[in-house]
């Protein structure tokens, strides 16, 4: 009996556990579909204004006259620098002749 009893107080005390951990994780789940969405609005509040703005600039452009700009200055491009002096490998003596020394 006393056996019965345990395990009905450990499924209660594992039920209140599993429940308190899925409240938290519905609090969670719902700050963060808050967070998503402001994130959401502000990206397409921030693309309107781009656009917007770049249809202001575009319109400001087109209506200013722009003096000729003088040509860019090209200067000439450093040479090349030389290619470096390919060296011999070192020639290494045969096996045989190592033993004569």
């Amino acid at each position: 009996m006393l056996a019965v009893l345990a395990a009905v107080q450990s499924h209660d005390a594992s039920e209140q556990t599993t429940r308190a951990a899925y409240d938290a994780l519905k609090v969670a789940s719902e700050t963060n579909s808050t967070a998503i969405e402001a994130c959401r609005k502000s990206q397409i509040d921030l693309r309107v204004w781009v656009e917007e703005l770049s249809a202001r600039i575009e319109r400001r452009a087109a209506s200013v006259p722009r003096p000729r700009a003088a040509p860019p200055v090209v200067e000439p491009a450093p040479p090349a620098p030389a290619a470096p002096v390919a060296q011999q490998p070192a020639q290494l003596p045969a096996f045989d002749k190592l033993a004569d020394k």
